[in-house]
């Protein structure tokens, strides 16, 4: 059955999009915002996650091709439409899916709620996104396809090439991208202790360590529901990687 999408769900989605540039991780947002629009665990918010982390996995070749038939820079936009032109290109370009009739029913909505912001302006995301579908963007280079392999930037493909050569380049590329990245909680040592919430982890079949470099830091690789995540919803752990844990335990 098709999904529907009503003002809601789409205002629900540019808000998240929008917070998410500047709140860090993103899943902190969704979560907060799904929940005000009562969409959280449906499956508004199993597509919108998807999406969302498609965005941000591929957000340097999105940036690159919306800018190539834009003809300016997206850091001169504001944020809510600078991701709706990363949207659009998840899209046009890189959708698995294939709901043409869903793709541009969410555009059509985010553009409404965009003109009453941000008015004429707001018809770039609609002259992207037809432009897309008249002439598909194809990688028109060696480089380019590297770059959409594997979502490493142009400028940094052609100086590890010129240093490694290129065999070793695509090992190098391939061994970067291929395996989970590796995420991480902040445990509250008000509520929890790292023991208790990696044994939480591990009877959900997550990979999880304590971290050797930080305190009251878990590292894990893996799928994870934060919807079926007990000490998250109860606040026992909030979601930060190790470097920003570390800064805050020097500052």
């Amino acid at each position: 059955m098709a999904i529907k999408l009503g003002k809601k769900h789409v205002k629900a989605f540019i808000e998240v999009l929008e917070e998410s540039e500047r709140i860090k991780p993103f899943q902190v947002v969704k979560r907060r915002v799904f929940s005000k629009y009562g969409i959280l665990g449906t499956r508004y918010d199993t597509i919108f996650t998807a999406l969302l982390y498609k965005i941000y996995r591929m957000q340097g070749i999105l940036d690159k091709i919306a800018e190539e038939r834009l003809r300016l820079n997206l850091s001169t936009l504001p944020a809510a439409l600078r991701q709706s032109t990363r949207l659009v290109v998840v899209l046009a370009v890189f959708d698995a899916v294939g709901d043409v009739e869903f793709n541009r029913a969410l555009i059509g909505g985010i553009v409404r709620l965009l003109e009453a912001r941000f008015g004429e302006k707001a018809g770039i995301v609609v002259d992207l996104y037809k432009s897309l579908e008249k002439e598909p963007w194809r990688p028109q280079s060696r480089i380019e396809e590297l770059e959409l392999r594997y979502l490493l930037p142009g400028l940094l493909i052609k100086r590890l090439e010129k240093l490694l050569g290129r065999g070793e380049l695509e090992l190098f590329a391939k061994a970067v991208n291929t395996r989970r990245p590796i995420l991480g909680f902040r445990v509250n040592r008000l509520k929890a202790s790292v023991k208790v919430v990696l044994h939480v982890l591990e009877e959900m079949g997550v990979e999880a360590w304590e971290s050797t470099r930080v305190p009251w830091h878990i590292r894990y690789r893996g799928q994870l529901d934060y919807n079926q995540f007990k000490p998250l919803l109860r606040g026992e752990v909030v979601p930060q990687d190790e470097a920003s844990a570390a800064a805050g335990e020097l500052l």
